[in-house]
């Protein structure tokens, strides 16, 4: 997908995206986060392989942040419904304001 074909999802296409292991591990860490990639597969359990790339998309749909670091582990907190709409609306008002600035 391109920037543009992000910045035209609605809330809804963005969260309809997140189903199976996506969905499984959001809600996994909502339950028992904030937590490393490391020990969420530890404790869901999975392998680490399959668990960090799900993370890394459920942080680029803007449903999981970092909120601190373990080491050289990064540790990461399930956002809210409410606070993963505002950070998808942000987002998207963050990237209409810049496409704006480049047209002046």
């Amino acid at each position: 997908m391109k920037p543009i074909d992000f910045r035209n999802e609605t809330f809804r296409d963005i969260q309809a995206r997140v189903e199976g292991d996506r969905s499984e591990i959001l809600e996994f860490l909502r339950a028992h986060g904030p937590l490393t990639t490391r020990a969420l597969a530890e404790q869901m359990p999975r392998d680490i392989l399959a668990v960090r790339p799900r993370v890394t998309e459920l942080v680029q749909l803007g449903a999981v942040e970092i909120c601190g670091a373990q080491g050289h582990e990064g540790i990461y907190r399930a956002l809210l419904l409410g606070e993963w709409m505002d950070a998808v609306r942000s987002r998207k008002e963050r990237e209409t304001c810049g496409e704006q600035m480049q047209l002046l």
